[in-house]
């Protein structure tokens, strides 16, 4: 660390979101090709050297930095990274269009990088649901499928927070849930795993319940199109949920997910 330090606030604050940004190469290929954009997305052979994993490799280790340690004691980056981000949000709200829509994008692909970071400590993780009200939750409405997109795995990524608002939370699911039927399928993806991931969080789970048929019968179209792991893992998880609601659907799941 003490090799880095001269250099972190470069990297912090002039490297990290150019990188993480969508490239045009990102752009056509979800537009022409969704599946191998997927495919790209969540291959570890592919994004290895990818620089934009890279930096987020790079990120965790910077804003996860203690030069004590102890518990309650708050990592030395993590807090100022955040503050520029928050800052970095708010400019972007008072723009009058989205024609800066990567920078947003970047700034909460960040975010949710460090979400294992920020939930472990309170004082952090409370301000979290203000923050997806403010700047998410209309995203997942949003004209621009990459704001879309990261705005339902933002909420996955912190699908076990304690959330306060309960409108908010049962308004965001019901966006997600739309999500699974949105035209472009890298969208409809992120959709699938989030809902998946806030499952764990037993106040979402039964505002999903009553759409549980509609659920299962897009993940398996889902399937159909994509062969991907996560999203039989994410399967499996609303299978174990809601076992007792999916008699009905049982044969044709079990046929599945042997396939």
């Amino acid at each position: 660390m003490e090799k880095l330090q001269p250099h972190v606030d470069r990297i912090l604050y002039t490297v990290v979101i150019p990188t993480m940004k969508i490239t045009g190469r990102d752009e056509e290929l979800f537009l022409t090709d969704p599946i191998e954009f997927i495919r790209k997305q969540e291959d570890f052979t592919e994004t290895l050297f990818m620089p934009r994993n890279t930096i987020v490799d790079l990120l965790n280790y910077l804003c996860s930095y203690k030069p004590k340690k102890g518990k309650g004691i708050l990592p030395v980056y993590l807090t100022p990274f955040l503050n520029y981000v928050g800052s970095n949000l708010s400019e972007y709200a008072q723009q009058p269009d989205n024609s800066q829509w990567k920078i947003k994008e970047a700034l909460l692909a960040a975010v949710g990088a460090l979400s294992d970071h920020i939930q472990r400590h309170d004082i952090l993780a409370n301000n979290i649901e203000p923050t997806l009200v403010e700047h998410v939750y209309k995203d997942l409405s949003s004209d621009v499928p990459f704001l879309r997109r990261r705005a339902c795995y933002l909420y996955g990524d912190f699908a076990t927070l304690d959330f306060q608002d309960a409108e908010h939370l049962k308004h965001a699911i019901e966006g997600i849930y739309q999500n699974l039927f949105y035209e472009h399928l890298p969208v409809s993806y992120a959709a699938s795993l989030s809902l998946a991931q806030l499952l764990d969080n037993k106040k979402a789970s039964e505002i999903v319940r009553p759409q549980i048929e509609h659920i299962l019968k897009r993940f398996l179209e889902l399937m159909n199109d994509i062969d991907s792991e996560e999203l039989v893992g994410s399967l499996r998880q609303i299978m174990t949920i809601f076992q007792d609601d999916i008699a009905p659907y049982a044969i044709m799941l079990a046929e599945k997910l042997v396939e």
